[in-house]
């Protein structure tokens, strides 16, 4: 995905060492201690259009959307408002992911015209993460060789899923079948992050972030389930509902190290970034039960269904730019 930022994401999110404005409030805070006034940054990386399809059943069907990406708004209080060389406070507002693709409706009568199946899709995952940050460099902000920085910020998830699915069979068995479900729910993550600075010499500098795995503060969503499905020998129907599931969506581990090098007129900064695995856990959790009721001729029967956590989990992943 785009990286946040606009000098940052042209060069790859590679600014873990350089970083020296606004935007280190979300790079490195370390990187808040370079400013020597108070500034504001604020970017819209870029325009994302996203066009899905369903192909297979000898025709094809699907939706285009656009979306913007990696936004960015932040500022860094300096010495003009504070009065200190050493210290510098920053504030963010970021939307490190936003996933939003087009979706899909679809309606088809298969060969034989005895079955007509109909399928529609839409689901959207973005993450905004509000977050205060300061830095301190011992030996003032501008001329200080090393630089720490702390920030704390809030990871509000947003999840939103819909499926609508029928298929209907019309011949001596006459089956119709349905499935809808729906989520939408926020979870939101403390994120606390730690960054440092170092000049090595006057044309090395190092850098690195550690953000450790968020802690959750609260989250739900709101679900609905419907199973249906009819015959001329059963009917079969399960309903769940629950406008509070328990929701989780974890944010891993992550380290950033760069070192940057002045090469001739310009700048070189190779960064590492590890995202660490997250184990299986509960996406959605609930006490309720859904309800199924069958009939078979002879009067219906209601029980009830627990309803089985669904999981989720991430493997480890390096990015080099």
């Amino acid at each position: 995905r785009l990286p946040i930022g606009q000098r940052e994401g042209i060069e790859g999110g590679a600014y873990v060492a350089r970083t020296n404005d606004a935007a280190a409030a979300w790079y490195n805070p370390a990187g808040l201690g370079q400013s020597l006034k108070s500034a504001l940054n604020a970017s819209a990386t870029a325009y994302e259009w996203t066009s899905m399809e369903l192909e297979g059943f000898g025709t094809s069907a699907g939706r285009s959307r656009i979306s913007s990406i990696g936004t960015l708004l932040s500022f860094v209080i300096g010495e003009d408002v504070i009065h200190s060389r050493n210290w510098r406070f920053g504030f963010a507002i970021t939307n490190p992911v936003v996933w939003q693709p087009s979706s899909i409706e679809l309606a088809i009568l298969m060969p034989g015209n005895t079955e007509l199946l109909a399928y529609a899709t839409d689901v959207q995952l973005d993450v905004m993460i509000p977050s205060l940050s300061a830095a301190y460099v011992p030996g003032g902000a501008g001329t200080g060789k090393l630089r720490l920085g702390a920030g704390l910020g809030m990871a509000i998830t947003s999840i939103g899923q819909s499926i609508d699915f029928s298929d209907r069979v019309i011949d001596s068995t006459t089956v119709i079948a349905t499935r809808d479900f729906s989520a939408d729910g926020q979870v939101w993550h403390l994120v606390p992050t730690l960054g440092l600075q170092w000049d090595v010499s006057p044309s090395i500098s190092f850098g690195t972030r550690i953000s450790a795995p968020g802690m959750r503060v609260l989250g739900s969503s709101r679900m609905r389930v419907q199973n249906s499905r009819y015959s001329n020998v059963e009917v079969r129907d399960l309903v769940f509902a629950d406008p509070e599931v328990t929701m989780d969506y974890r944010q891993p581990f992550e380290a950033d190290v760069g070192a940057a090098f002045d090469v001739f007129r310009g700048e070189v900064e190779v960064g590492v970034h590890y995202f660490g695995a997250v184990n299986p856990y509960a996406l959605y959790a609930s006490e309720l039960a859904g309800r199924l009721t069958v009939d078979s001729g002879a009067g219906p029967t209601v029980t009830t269904v627990p309803f089985t956590p669904t999981t989720n989990s991430a493997r480890s992943v390096v990015n080099v730019s």
